[in-house]
């Protein structure tokens, strides 16, 4: 039963990705917000000093978890205090931002983000990680650890 209701969400949020991308970019503006001590910044990343998404990626010296939502996504709003919580906890390891999809759906697709929420784990701005659909803060940060000590190990 739990597994179908998963896989719900899922399909919805599929649906939702695929039909939200119509005629809603924004040229030259990546919308990426840092969460920084555990609360959402409002002002996107441009106006932080980062010229792209890119530059945000590469610039930033700790491997930074990308949020890919939407705000019409039921569990992209779960995972809002979840990733507050994960950048608190993790603030010394990471750095967390989110990235709106209907907003930028270039960089989604860049990515190949195909459900939502779709967490992406970047080091050096090259991808090193993924994890698809709800995770609560535990399993996330676990699953995020892992990760850490791979790259560390490399």
């Amino acid at each position: 039963m739990q597994s179908v209701f998963i896989m719900l969400i899922l399909l919805t949020c599929v649906v939702g990705l695929v039909l939200g991308y119509r005629g809603v970019a924004q040229r030259g503006s990546f919308l990426a917000r840092p969460i920084q001590r555990g609360a959402f910044l409002t002002r996107p990343s441009t106006r932080l000093g980062f010229k792209t998404f890119d530059e945000m990626l590469t610039e930033l010296q700790q491997p930074v978890l990308v949020d890919f939502y939407a705000e019409w996504c039921g569990p992209c709003k779960m995972m809002k205090p979840v990733l507050e919580e994960i950048a608190g906890r993790m603030e010394a390891d990471i750095k967390v931002a989110k990235v709106d999809t209907d907003r930028s759906p270039t960089l989604g697709n860049r990515y190949n983000i195909e459900a939502l929420p779709t967490l992406v784990l970047f080091y050096k701005g090259q991808p090193v990680d993924r994890y698809v659909g709800y995770l609560n803060a535990d399993d996330l940060e676990k699953q995020v650890r892992q990760s850490l000590k791979r790259i560390a190990n490399q």
